[in-house]
């Protein structure tokens, strides 16, 4: 059985009060991340909102769009308030905290990993080594849980992927977190305008 090996790279966009709030990830194979164009672009810093820096985010996004072919993506978008609710009419206060915040920084991540994760081809074995931005809610469960979790899905499932590692970066480190910051902030505005659209 041969080997493919990818980067996974999520992030977020979107606030508790600011619908609506996306979570995803961008898996990009590491024979194609490594290539010159993409390594050109390391140490890129730019967020969605920073529109000064927009002809550096063409670029960015002309680079993935070359690769459209082999690029996974992977979107959910979740509404806080509900889980609240549900959290609320199933928990008390000290474990609704608890519950909540595993779902938002374990479990919804590692559904999204999956969905990028599974299918392989057959008779390859797919690697993986996860890049989260760093961020303090993340650093507990993503880390510690996700990547345990996912391999024992593998396993039970008879998936043939592994999760090498989970780890976090900086902003300006990875430009694959850039991509992912970008795509997320263009599929948001692309709800938000359709949700005005159909509420005038």
């Amino acid at each position: 059985m041969s080997d493919a090996y990818r980067l996974i790279f999520f992030d977020e966009s979107g606030k508790k009060e600011d619908h609506p709030i996306l979570m995803g990830a961008v898996s990009v194979p590491r024979e194609i991340y490594n290539r010159e164009d993409f390594v050109e672009k390391m140490g890129s810093k730019i967020h969605w909102s920073e529109f000064k820096k927009k002809e550096l985010m063409m670029e960015i996004l002309n680079l993935i769009s070359n690769y459209q072919q082999v690029v996974r993506i992977n979107i959910i978008n979740y509404d806080y308030t509900a889980i609240e609710k549900a959290a609320a009419s199933l928990f008390g206060e000290i474990d609704r905290k608890e519950f909540i915040a595993r779902t938002l920084y374990a479990k919804f991540p590692e559904r999204i990993f999956y969905g990028l994760l599974r299918n392989n081809v057959k008779h390859v074995m797919t690697q993986a080594d996860i890049i989260i931005e760093k961020a303090t809610e993340y650093q507990h469960y993503v880390t510690d849980l996700v990547e345990k979790e996912l391999n024992v899905q593998a396993l039970y499932r008879a998936e043939k992927f592994r999760v090498n590692s989970c780890t976090q970066k900086e902003k300006g480190v990875e430009v694959g977190l850039e991509i992912t910051d970008l795509i997320l902030g263009i599929v948001r505005l692309i709800i938000k305008k359709c949700t005005c659209r159909k509420s005038e």
